[in-house]
């Protein structure tokens, strides 16, 4: 499979408004709505050279219920626009955080 970049002058960009994408399409696991838990599950992921995203790793993690939900919404994202190097696109990691909180 190869291997993947994880510093690139022209990395992967999200089609559109990441922040707003990730509020709109995260879910607070219902079974954890008890506990109150709070905080945010670290993840990365290979964009490849046709956008197309695979090799989901939770980093950090609050709890399966969350790790599921954050593989969940990773896995139904639409193609990103690959890292470039050389002109070329390239499979390269993309990792940040996703907040879960309660609204009361």
């Amino acid at each position: 499979m190869g291997g993947a970049y994880t510093v690139l002058r022209q990395r992967p960009k999200f089609n559109g408004n990441l922040f707003s994408y990730i509020k709109k399409h995260t879910h607070y696991p219902n079974a954890q709505k008890k506990y109150d838990t709070e905080g945010v599950t670290d993840v990365r992921f290979i964009v490849n050279e046709d956008g197309s995203i695979s090799d989901i790793e939770i980093m950090r993690s609050l709890g399966m219920d969350f790790d599921n939900e954050t593989i969940k919404l990773i896995k139904q994202m639409p193609k990103w626009k690959p890292g470039m190097k050389d002109g070329h696109p390239v499979r390269a990691w993309v990792n940040f955080g996703v907040l879960y909180e309660l609204h009361k």
